[in-house]
C-alpha cells in the first residue's frame, strides 16, 4: 500500500488541447451526437504519448450496434499541450477493449498502414486513416 506522503506529492496535469480543426456545423453536431472515450497511447519506439478520442454512435437496426463515427488523435508533450495531428508517422495505433498500444513501423507488417487508427471492439473492427479526415467538409 503507498503512503499517504505519496499522494501529497502526486502532481496534477492540466492539457491544453492546441490546433483543433475547424469543423463544419455538420460535423459538430455529429460529434455531439455521440459517446466520448479518451484513450492514452504510448510509442516504447518514438518516446510519444498520444491521446486517441473515439466518438461512438448507437445505429438502430435489427439489433442496437455501437459504431465508432470519428476519431481524433492528439500528440502530448510534457508542457500538457496536446496538439491535434493528423500525422504520427510509420505508426499505426491500435484501441482495443484490453489495451491500447503503438506498433511501428506499420509499413513492414502486411495490411498496415502508417497514421491508421484500428479500432478492435466486441462487434466492431474499424480503420481509420487519419490524413483523409476532412472536419470542415
Amino acid at each position: 500500500m503507498e503512503s499517504p506522503q505519496k499522494w501529497r506529492q502526486a502532481k496534477f496535469q492540466r492539457l491544453r488541447f492546441r490546433k483543433i480543426p475547424f469543423m463544419s456545423t455538420a460535423n459538430k453536431t455529429l460529434l455531439d451526437t455521440c459517446c466520448k472515450s479518451e484513450h492514452l497511447v504510448e510509442s516504447r519506439t518514438t518516446d510519444e504519448t498520444f491521446m486517441v478520442k473515439l466518438y461512438k454512435k448507437t445505429m438502430y437496426g435489427t439489433a442496437a450496434k455501437i459504431k465508432t463515427e470519428a476519431v481524433m488523435v492528439f500528440m502530448l508533450d510534457d508542457k500538457g499541450n496536446a496538439v491535434y495531428t493528423q500525422d504520427i508517422g510509420d505508426l499505426c495505433i491500435f484501441i482495443t477493449k484490453s489495451e491500447h498500444f503503438c506498433r511501428l513501423p506499420s509499413s513492414s507488417f502486411p495490411d498496415m498502414y502508417p497514421s491508421h487508427v484500428i479500432v478492435l471492439d466486441v462487434n466492431e473492427t474499424a480503420s481509420f486513416n487519419l490524413v483523409d479526415q476532412k472536419w470542415n467538409g
